[in-house]
């Protein structure tokens, strides 16, 4: 999904931050490169991967 320098203008001036054509340019390319990433995340199989609240096996360590 690539983003239009308009597109990244128009949610900077939502956002009240003033960028020069090279800012632009720049985080339009940024952005796009993230969308990138999370469209190839949301189609990656999960189904077979057990939720976690850590990624080590983490335990508290109480005295006895």
């Amino acid at each position: 999904m690539a983003l239009s320098k308009e597109t990244v203008q128009y949610v900077a001036n939502l956002s009240r931050i003033e960028l020069s054509e090279d800012e632009l340019d720049k985080l339009s390319h940024q952005l796009t490169g993230i969308l990138d990433f999370i469209s190839t995340l949301s189609e990656t199989d999960i189904s077979k991967v057990e939720p976690t609240s850590h990624i080590l096996p983490i335990q508290n360590v109480l005295r006895e």
